[in-house]
């Protein structure tokens, strides 16, 4: 194969050393494994896989599977929804790049039609327009590259914080069913005793729409999955399992998970990998 054709991922280290120093070794390595798979589906922002082709792909057993997970679940390395016997990885530094590129394409398109519909505009007009397209694009496309930047830098043309950051006054709670709020806040209240806590609202979003799915939308099965999770002092949410007679059978992957992990130190991290 000639060298020009040579596959090449662009890693960003910053951000990856940043992230990721709190990590094992195998967690890790576990996680760039996944950014490989992404990367050669064409930088696709979410990876789904079965727990049993995450057991080949890490090379460990069933158990281990959920000790990684859990890790990188408690270090926000990256949006993570575990359903039945399937993983969901949502890499956030691929969801920005995907999306900065599709504004760039759409600014492109806008000008190319301009070209078309009016010949006699004049290049001066082309270009301003252009750049107000784009104003947006190149700002966030120079917050990828620099490595050290901020997420909660502030926009140099909307002069607010990023959405994509919490914020002092908590999270946006607008598009979650009401029934849900008082039970979202109590598993906050209990992630905050554990001296841990959801760094974005996308973060955050995630989580609930995982609570959701888990409890199939019922706040009841909701409310149940969390007081579980409570009682056994896990750090994630897990579906809830009973036995024939209605009481739980304690097998669920959550045990799996709390038997052989520990609470790693958390801290602030950047959400960009």
């Amino acid at each position: 194969m000639a060298k020009k054709n040579l596959p090449y991922l662009p890693l960003y280290t910053g951000d990856w050393i940043k992230d990721c120093n709190v990590l094992s070794l195998e967690a890790e390595a576990a996680w760039l494994r996944i950014i490989f798979k992404m990367f050669n589906s064409g930088k696709q922002s979410v990876y789904k896989i079965s727990t049993k082709a995450l057991q080949n792909l890490w090379r460990v057993s069933d158990e281990k599977v959920f000790c990684i997970i859990e890790e990188l679940q408690d270090n926000d390395i990256c949006g993570l929804v575990v359903e039945d016997r399937y993983i969901t990885f949502i890499s956030r530094r691929y969801e920005k790049e995907n999306r900065i590129s599709k504004i760039r394409k759409e600014a492109v398109s806008k000008r190319q039609d301009r070209n078309k519909s009016d010949a006699n505009t004049s290049t001066n007009d082309l270009q301003n327009a252009y750049k107000t397209d784009t104003n947006n694009v190149q700002n966030a496309e120079i917050e990828i590259e620099n490595n050290n930047i901020d997420n909660t830098k502030i926009d140099n043309t909307t002069k607010k914080i990023s959405s994509n950051t919490r914020g002092k006054k908590g999270f946006d709670y607008s598009g979650i069913e009401e029934s849900f709020v008082p039970i979202l806040r109590m598993w906050l209240d209990y992630k905050k005793g554990r001296g841990q806590t959801y760094k974005t609202q996308k973060s955050f979003e995630l989580m609930a729409e995982q609570l959701i799915q888990l409890s199939r939308g019922d706040p009841q099965t909701a409310d149940m999955i969390v007081k579980q999770s409570m009682a056994n002092n896990w750090a994630g949410l897990f579906e809830l399992k009973t036995t024939n007679n209605g009481a739980s059978n304690g097998k669920n992957i959550g045990s799996k998970v709390h038997e052989v992990v520990t609470d790693p130190a958390t801290g602030d991290f950047s959400d960009d990998i």
